[in-house]
Parts: structure tokens; sequence; C-alpha cells
């Protein structure tokens, strides 16, 4: 018996009669005592896998809330960059148009044959006080003629022309010089030149001459090109020494050299 117990046939006997045996209780219901005490064991394990479950699903969702949260956060950035982008570029043709329009008047008003560019680009050789317009010979622009921006204001003459661009030199380089009166009853002569990029000097002036402080300096009209009235600048701080045949001034620009974006270059109507 023992033999027949422990060899293959005694197991599968067994096991087959413990299936009946459990079958036969479970059907009588003998098991519901040996159930419920199972259930109330086993509740807290079911609990605590029932809730790792959950907690883990919870996680899961979590994350992937948090990436897409960060995918909206990115797009929502980039949707603020090129709104930016937009309003800059907006708020600069704006200004230009402005720019223009002012221009326009202007030259419409004193009857000159002009046209309007845009700086294109800055000469960087600190040597040379230049930038770089997008107006060339296809425009009829030539060596020697003036640039102006706003109602007027003379900022320097090309001294260099190619077929779509032209360079402009600044009135502050150390080349640059105009002949110049004072916006006074005696129309106080002088020449303007360049200090270096940083200043414009009114040289040659009289000494007998009336100057003063805060008066304007404009453009003679007896250079080639150039016409009369064109703004240069307000006398900052004049210098008179007695016994000197002139005295001189310093002159500051009624705008900011480096912060030019529209331009205008008066062209003869004879050319």
């Amino acid at each position: 018996m023992r033999k027949f117990i422990r060899s293959k046939w005694g197991i599968i006997f067994i096991s087959i009669t413990g299936i009946i045996v459990i079958v036969f209780l479970y059907r009588i219901n003998a098991l519901g005592p040996v159930e419920n005490v199972a259930t109330t064991v086993f509740r807290p394990v079911q609990t605590f896998f029932s809730q790792g479950a959950q907690q883990i699903k919870n996680i899961s969702v979590y994350f992937s809330s948090v990436q897409r949260l960060k995918r909206e956060n990115d797009e929502f950035k980039n949707t603020i960059a090129n709104l930016m982008v937009e309003n800059g570029d907006l708020k600069q043709k704006i200004e230009d148009s402005k720019l223009i329009e002012e221009q326009l008047n202007f030259v419409t008003e004193h009857n000159y044959n002009s046209v309007i560019g845009k700086v294109v680009g800055r000469n960087s050789d600190q040597t040379l006080k230049a930038v770089v317009i997008n107006k060339g010979n296809r425009d009829g622009i030539k060596i020697g003629y003036p640039v102006m921006v706003n109602s007027g204001i003379l900022i320097g003459k090309i001294i260099d022309v190619n077929e779509n661009t032209s360079i402009v030199m600044l009135l502050n380089d150390n080349r640059s010089q105009f002949s110049a009166i004072t916006q006074n009853e005696a129309k106080t002569p002088g020449i303007v030149k360049g200090q270096f990029g940083i200043a414009l000097q009114m040289e040659l002036i009289p000494q007998n001459q009336p100057l003063d402080i805060g008066q304007t300096i404009i453009t003679s009209g007896l250079e080639d090109f150039i016409p009369s009235n064109l703004i240069i600048g307000i006398i900052k701080e004049k210098t008179s020494i007695t016994g000197e045949l002139f005295q001189q001034a310093i002159v500051e620009p009624p705008v900011d050299y480096e912060k030019i974006s529209i331009i205008t270059v008066i062209l003869p109507y004879n050319d």
C-alpha cells in the first residue's frame, strides 16, 4: 500500500480523489466557511495588490499628463516667440512707413528729385564711418550725392556705388566736410568736419561773426549736388579766442547715426 501511494499511479489516484472530494464538498456548500476564512485572510493582500495596480496606473497617467503638458507648453512658447517676431516686424514696418511718409512729404514740399532707400549694412572698418544702402547705379545714384533722413536732416554723402547698393560716408567720419552756415540773421559761415566718429566740429567761423549755443547749422548750398538748408546739427559748444581769426563750435547731430534705417538720396534734376 505504501509502495502504491508513493508510485506515479498512486499520486495520480490521490490527486483525482482529492479533486472529486473538493468538487463534492463545493457542491454541497461545505466549503463556505473555508472560503470565508480564505477571503478574510487574503483580502489585505488582494487590496494591497489592487491599490498598487491603481497607483501604478495613476503614476502612468500622471507622467502621460506631464509629457502632454510639456509638449503643450513648448508649443505655447514657440507660438509666443513667433508672435513676438511678427510683432517686432510689424512695429518695424510701421516705423519705416512713418519715416518714408515723412521723407516723401519733405522732398515733395521742396520739389527734390530723390530716391528712398534702406540701410542694409554698416561698415565693419572702424576707420570709416559709413552705412550701406540698397540703392545704386540702377536707381540713378552717383558719387557725391547727399543723403538725408527725416525732415531734411543731412547724414552724409555717397562715396561708392555699385549696381544695386551704395556706400554713404556719414558726417562724423574724419574725412567728411561740408560747407555750412548758421541759421541766424548773419548766416554765419563755416566748414563742418567729422571728428573720428565722435562728434561734428564747425571750423573757419569768422571771429567777428555772431555765434550762439543752440543755433541750428544748415548746408550753405555752395557745393555741387548739395542743396541749401539741409539740417546738420545744433551748436552745443563754442570756442572763441581773442586775437584768433576764426572761432570753432561743437555741433550735435539731431539724429543717432547708429539707428538710421530709412534714408533719402537727393538727385539733381539736370543729371
